[in-house]
């Protein structure tokens, strides 16, 4: 968009990254074992006075047993179907995006467009294949002063997910979960030959960012805020809906750069998501002897999610680069079916260190160490729920944990070569 006229820069850069993950510390919508690859292509170039980007990406990610995952992102909803049975699933993922700038005085006006397909698949039954395309568009200006960098950009994004429930082998029963809220579910032996919901929605953000020099003092601040709407239903004629949302979302990040190498970073992020239900009843079309779902009244305000985020850390960079940093999370979210009411909350507090160590001329080695501590944490359940994927998804939520990743990076000429390895310990079991 507008601020890649900020720097001169023209490159070509053309990645390709393997990745793996094993272990039993992980959440109920994490595969035992994952194995993974991506390739990525970007450039910019600058022509006359117009700056131009583009990037292309491709990724594909192969799990085994994956279980409860109905949706690619199981927390963008707390509407899904989902089954109980693990197996291998498999996720394909594509992404393009397109960026044009052009300075006209002291302003820069462009746009950016970006369009991402995700194909994701279960290989054993019950099968769900998903679908998801997301398109999203982002006009923007930057004014460029003497002291002060100015920018604005407001955008929308457009996305859907459609996914399709088959079952192959017709031998053995298996059951579907129309899973909602915290984990409240119904479950009904799948009969029919497929099975499918879609889900829509419509974003609309903006950025505002701003750079004020003086002296040897830079400082940096990005805001963004962004308003989500969901709908869900069934794929067909009947009219039958499974709940809606309405999210909004917004996150501040400053940097503050000063003297030889210093650096102070604060970022502060809040997301809260309402989910509505609706109350409806399947009629019978006289006209076309077929029933469909009616809708009464208004949808039922039923769910809320609240998750802020806060960090801050102060980062040295001379020789070697280090960063000790402290960040906090608050998660609360609720579900009422009256007279029913469930709630689960919790507090963590994260101190982390990363270093960035030179080890020849163009070797760095980046070791990184963090502790994740559980504060207060609350929940109120009811034997409705389904026990066992609730608890496991709190028991990992709430568990203190150990972790540390390393990473090396070679660069010898344009050409260069990145290894890492993470490790995440659980310390203590928390029921």
């Amino acid at each position: 968009m507008a601020l890649l006229a900020l720097t001169d820069t023209t490159f070509t850069e053309v990645s390709l990254g393997v990745y793996g993950q094993a272990g039993d510390y992980r959440n109920i919508y994490d595969p035992e074992t994952l194995a993974g690859g991506v390739l990525k292509a970007e450039s910019r170039l600058r022509q006359d006075s117009v700056f131009l980007y583009g990037r292309f990406g491709y990724g594909y990610d192969y799990g085994t047993g994956s279980r409860w995952r109905g949706w690619v992102n199981p927390y963008q909803t707390p509407f899904m179907a989902a089954d109980s049975v693990a197996g291998p699933v498999s996720l394909e993922k594509y992404s393009m995006e397109a960026g044009i700038a052009a300075p006209a005085g002291r302003f820069v006006f462009g746009a950016g467009a970006a369009y991402d397909v995700a194909l994701m698949a279960k290989h054993r039954d019950l099968r769900n294949k998903n679908t998801l395309m997301e398109f999203r568009i982002a006009p923007g200006v930057l004014y460029r002063g003497r002291s002060i960098d100015l920018g604005l950009d407001l955008g929308y994004v457009r996305g859907t997910e459609r996914v399709e429930y088959i079952q192959v082998v017709e031998s053995v029963e298996r059951y579907l979960f129309d899973v909602y809220g915290l984990w409240l579910a119904q479950s009904t032996g799948f009969s029919s030959a497929e099975k499918r919901r879609m889900k829509e929605s419509d974003t609309f953000f903006g950025d505002f960012r701003v750079r004020l020099r003086m002296g040897s003092l830079l400082l940096d601040n990005n805001f963004h805020a962004g308003y989500e709407v969901t709908r869900q239903g069934e794929v067909g004629y009947n009219n039958l809906l499974f709940g809606d949302t309405r999210s909004l979302a917004y996150t501040d990040n400053l940097d503050l750069r000063f003297g030889r190498g210093h650096c102070i970073s604060a970022s502060y992020s809040v997301s809260t998501m309402q989910g509505f239900r609706y109350l409806q009843r399947q009629e019978l079309d006289e006209a076309s002897s077929v029933r469909s779902w009616v809708t009464y009244g208004d949808p039922v305000h039923c769910y809320y999610r609240s998750l802020s985020r806060e960090d801050l850390s102060y980062t040295l960079s001379r020789r070697m680069k280090f960063t000790a940093g402290l960040s906090a999370l608050q998660f609360y979210h609720t579900y009422t079916e009256y007279p029913l009411v469930l709630l689960q909350s919790f507090t963590e507090l994260k101190p982390y260190l990363r270093f960035v160590i030179p080890a020849g001329r163009s070797l760095t080695v980046s070791p990184d160490l963090w502790v994740s501590h559980i504060g207060k944490h609350d929940t109120i359940m009811n034997n409705l729920q389904l026990y066992a994927p609730m608890k496991e998804e709190w028991d990992y939520w709430v568990s203190d944990s150990l972790g540390g990743r390393l990473q090396l990076e070679w660069r010898p000429g344009r050409m260069f070569l990145r290894l890492a390895y993470g490790l995440d310990c659980r310390m203590k079991f928390d029921a």
